[in-house]
């Protein structure tokens, strides 16, 4: 299987290493957060001792299902408006607003100097229907190799 994804962790600074780092934690925080009173909960069904204690901390049953049905409200809301957004297609020129310009076209000279590549080989690219891009150890483009829709990459 082709790597669709550049794995060259030495590129990124060490700025953008941690700001990886520190979303993911803030990620699986939130899932903790989110899942911990449905699993204390179950926990406490199946008469789970541990969680028996869990679910008197936090305000008892009905502590825990107040909470739930504010998870529930909350997500449902959010998923009401997402689909309301997509429904009504409440963005940009739909909304009544002006779409942004479009920019000017780069010129294929302005390409081929920015990437380090040849006119051939970005006119092949061009007038393909699949590009394979291959890469070098610090990844710049090496070359393109145009394919039709017939051949898998």
């Amino acid at each position: 299987m082709t790597e669709l994804v550049i794995n060259a962790p030495e590129l990124q600074t060490r700025r953008q290493r941690f700001g990886a780092l520190a979303v993911a934690a803030a990620g699986w925080l939130l899932w903790a957060y989110f899942l911990f009173p449905v699993l204390e909960l179950c926990g406490w069904w199946l008469d789970i001792r541990l969680c028996s204690v869990w679910v008197n901390l936090s305000g008892g049953y009905l502590g825990l299902t107040q909470l739930l049905q504010l998870y529930a409200a909350t997500v449902g809301g959010l998923a009401g408006l997402w689909m309301l957004r997509v429904a009504y297609g409440l963005s940009g020129a739909a909304a009544g607003g002006s779409a942004p310009p479009l920019p000017a076209p780069v010129a294929a000279k302005a390409l081929c100097e920015a990437f380090q590549l040849d006119f051939p080989s970005l006119a092949e690219g061009r007038s393909s229907r699949y590009v394979e891009v291959h890469f070098d150890a610090q990844g710049r483009i090496t070359r393109l190799q145009g394919r039709g829709p017939e051949t898998d990459l």
